[in-house]
């Protein structure tokens, strides 16, 4: 076992109750999820995305730019 095997550590969690297959057991609010649409139609952000549509539209790094202004903005 090398010394990077040895200093290792498992990051995880475990359930105290059974977890059945399909059974939700996270919830996560609609209104908290990030999606790229969600972005663009933002009140503040869709006006900025238009403006520079180079960068928020037509680039390969569209979906990575719009949500790193987004994140941006929020932080």
């Amino acid at each position: 076992m090398s010394e990077d095997e040895s200093q290792s550590e498992l990051i995880g969690s475990a359930s105290s109750q059974d977890i059945h297959p399909n059974e939700a057991y996270l919830y996560v609010p609609l209104k908290l999820i990030i999606t790229v649409d969600k972005a663009l139609k933002h009140k503040v952000l869709g006006p900025i995305y238009e403006e520079h549509s180079y960068f928020f539209k037509t680039t390969e790094d569209r979906d990575y730019l719009v949500l790193l202004l987004f994140l941006m903005y929020e932080l």
